[in-house]
């Protein structure tokens, strides 16, 4: 096991249920990445309960989340292990993918700084 503390809203889901979602391996990484991007573009810290993660509420999220973030981060949140992105290059890639699907886009923030939320321009 690992001797890592984690803040309450990046515990991914193999590490509250093994059993059920997988055992924790280089894979917490990208989801624990992932968790961080989609608070950076909430622009905010997440505040996900144990339920919340076990039920999938931060790939629900991801996939709210406009072009041309919201494949990468779906896959990168997704519960269970063997489903997951499988790695940082992987990551990587898909990220780039959608950026150059149209690099015209870009996302804006609306409403209050504490509760911004990220949407496509137009």
């Amino acid at each position: 096991m690992f001797n890592t503390t984690l803040a309450q809203w990046m515990v991914p889901p193999e590490f509250l249920n093994p059993t059920e979602f997988g055992a924790i391996d280089h894979r917490i990484d990208i989801y624990q990445c992932g968790l961080l991007l989609l608070a950076v573009l909430h622009g905010r810290p997440l505040a996900l309960t144990r339920q919340q993660v076990l039920e999938g509420v931060p790939r629900q999220m991801a996939e709210a989340l406009p072009p041309p973030f919201n494949f990468a981060l779906s896959k990168a949140l997704r519960r269970h292990v063997a489903y997951r992105t499988a790695s940082a290059m992987e990551f990587w890639r898909d990220l780039n993918g959608q950026v150059k699907t149209d690099p015209k886009k870009r996302l804006e923030f609306t409403g209050d700084p504490s509760g911004a939320s990220p949407r496509a321009p137009g």
